[in-house]
């Protein structure tokens, strides 16, 4: 019985440091994973501020994170080897990123499983193989920069 105990402690142990969170900062990501692998910055309208990449890889996976003012607004998980992510996996991942919040039960959606927060936070397994969790604040942000792309403006005229 003892044995079955520390065999699943550090089964969790060496799963639980590869997942990252939303809302976690730079310096705490880079703890998590050392240095990125890649980081690259998207510069964008003035209304907002620039988007920074970050690519890990870690146990096994690749973890691309996206950050607005320093802190994690998405991620993006998928095993190395392509092999499809299980749906254990994808509960642990849904799981450390619930920021206190449930997930509503996974929808199909052309071929995509797409699970959804309250909030507006989104998850979407595609392929079975990559798992996007985007923040309500950067989905609100890429809609509002879509509008303003889609109307044009005379401000400034």
């Amino acid at each position: 019985m003892n044995t079955a105990i520390w065999v699943v402690f550090f089964i969790i142990g060496a799963i639980s440091p590869v997942w990252a969170r939303l809302g976690e900062n730079t310096d705490q990501l880079i703890a998590r994973y050392g240095t990125p692998l890649a980081s690259h910055e998207q510069a964008r309208q003035a209304t907002n501020p620039s988007l920074t990449f970050l690519l890990f890889q870690r146990t096994g996976y690749e973890i691309r994170v996206s950050l607005s003012r320093g802190f994690s607004v998405a991620e993006s998980f998928k095993k190395l080897n392509g092999a499809p992510l299980s749906t254990r996996e994808c509960r642990i991942l849904l799981a450390d990123n619930a920021q206190g919040y449930p997930w509503e039960a996974p929808q199909v959606i052309s071929g995509q499983v797409k699970w959804t927060r309250d909030d507006g936070t989104t998850a979407v397994l595609t392929g079975g193989r990559i798992l996007d969790i985007t923040s309500q604040f950067l989905l609100a942000r890429e809609t509002n920069e879509q509008n303003f792309e889609d109307e044009p403006s005379l401000s400034g005229f």
